[in-house]
């Protein structure tokens, strides 16, 4: 696990507290398309259940999970990201 993917890990887990969560790190499958950036982390799946997005549009959930990764998003190409509510 890169600095990256441990940084996604931590502040999501922090903020969310979710009952599920996986992060997948993609990078290797888009190593040489065009306009990619290089590195070794520059794509995610970001996989996230939990309490904190009931009652939330899944814009709303969105945003919640950019303002908390808000640091990170910069040095990251993709992010692709599939947000449940609990209820």
């Amino acid at each position: 696990m890169g600095p990256i993917e441990k940084q996604l890990k931590e502040k999501l887990s922090k903020t969310l507290n979710p009952e599920e969560m996986t992060i997948i790190n993609e990078s290797e499958k888009h190593a040489h398309h065009k306009g990619n950036p290089g590195g070794d982390e520059t794509h995610f799946q970001i996989y996230v259940k939990c309490s904190q997005f009931n009652g939330l549009s899944p814009l709303q959930r969105h945003k919640l999970v950019y303002k908390t990764i808000e640091e990170e998003v910069p040095e990251i190409h993709a992010i692709s990201l599939e947000l449940k509510k609990t209820e």
